[in-house]
């Protein structure tokens, strides 16, 4: 078979979100592009086989596959942009920044090489702070006070000696007693540790710098999440935290950076917590919805940037029963149909680009509108103005 059908049935696979199974077909689509002297396919199935290591969490292998793409095609921006999103996703901001810098300089049209240098740059700046803030936490205390010699020292005065009390206990019992120190309980590491979200995921940074893979336990459940980091000279700090509502374990990970580790927990539904931890143990969420409910003038259905038929889709998803709807009434209902039905990417696509684009554009690509604004689209013969142009 030849190393383009491989490619191409890895592919399908891929479409599919079957990964596993599409690795073994690249890694042949690979060896066969090889014997046919393809460089150019050989190329796209090591692009493709990183994407799928990258996809699996099998970071290492990514940054591999990119690094072998590139010496097969040196200067090919997709190759670079894969490794630095691997090499990123593994804590090495610098060697990520310098990937995109030079995928930038080959793609200046690619807009997400600037939004990944952008990303590089604050995690670089948030690494400089925390050692800045670790170096301050580990200065010594103020120096002694000096004793300035022009003042004497006092002249001791001999305390008088007191009488002894009569005691009722044998002296050797109280000698025993006043040697043995009163038992203390030792101070339990404290470590700081900070939480913000996404509708669709929960982050937790925890600031203890330099921590390797045999330092650190993280347990991940349902409901709960168990950290154990060892400290050294017996000590070990623990976090355990009862979460406010549901993760999904198995999208859920840990990342081990330079002077944090941080914790990316997958909600299991898309919504606002209100608290990380949830004393109480019950449900406790706020879903994200739509507050208002998506409306256009009659005039501007066919000017949606999509070019969709949206009062033919309102008929097609509602049946017979949806027909006796009409006007703005069919198109908000496939509005609320389409939003029930997608998943948390496009529930936030569809809220980014209304928003964004003051109610004129509608889309369900994350990957369109995720990296840069959304600019209105007004209806044919409209224009559109802002709330201070109006009051200017």
């Amino acid at each position: 078979m030849s190393s383009a059908t491989l490619l191409s049935e890895a592919n399908e696979l891929v479409v599919y979100d079957d990964h596993s199974a599409a690795l073994p077909i690249y890694t042949a689509a690979i060896k066969a592009a090889e014997a046919e002297s393809d460089t150019e396919t050989q190329s796209k199935a090591l692009l493709a086989r990183s994407a799928c290591h990258y996809k699996l969490k099998k970071l290492s292998n990514s940054v591999a596959d990119a690094q072998a793409a590139l010496v097969l095609t040196p200067g090919n921006s997709r190759a670079l942009l894969q490794k630095g999103m691997a090499t990123f996703d593994l804590g090495e901001f610098e060697s990520a920044k310098k990937a995109f810098s030079e995928g930038l300089a080959a793609n200046p049209s690619e807009s997400r090489f600037k939004t990944w240098i952008r990303k590089c740059e604050a995690e670089i700046a948030a690494e400089d702070e925390d050692e800045e803030e670790s170096s301050d936490d580990e200065e010594d205390g103020p120096p002694p006070l000096e004793v300035d010699p022009t003042v004497p020292a006092p002249t001791p005065v001999p305390a008088p000696s007191p009488s002894p009390a009569p005691s009722l206990v044998p002296s050797a019992a109280v000698e025993e007693v006043q040697s043995t120190p009163a038992p203390v309980a030792p101070k339990k590491p404290s470590i700081r540790h900070e939480w913000f979200q996404t509708p669709s995921q929960i982050t937790v940074d925890i600031f203890q710098k330099a921590v390797t893979e045999d330092q650190l336990t993280v347990d991940i459940q349902a409901k709960e999440v168990s950290v154990i980091i060892q400290l050294g000279d017996g000590k070990e700090f623990q976090l355990d935290l009862a979460l406010s509502d549901d993760v999904v374990p198995a999208e859920s990970k840990y990342i081990i950076r330079k002077t944090k580790v941080e914790l990316r927990l997958k909600k299991l539904r898309s919504g606002k917590w209100p608290t990380l931890e949830n004393a109480a143990k019950v449900s406790a969420w706020d879903p994200v919805v739509i507050s208002n409910p998506l409306q256009y003038p009659s005039s501007s259905r066919s000017a949606l940037k999509s070019g969709r038929d949206w009062k033919k889709l309102a008929k097609e998803a509602g049946g017979e029963e949806e027909d006796k709807l009409e006007g703005d009434a069919a198109l908000n209902q496939v509005f609320r149909g389409i939003y029930k039905n997608a998943s948390d990417e496009q529930r936030m696509a569809m809220m980014k680009s209304f928003q964004e684009s003051g109610g004129t554009v509608l889309s369900t690509n994350w990957d369109e509108v995720g990296e840069k604004k959304v600019e209105g689209a007004p209806p044919k013969g409209m224009e559109m103005h802002s709330w201070d142009e109006k009051n200017h």
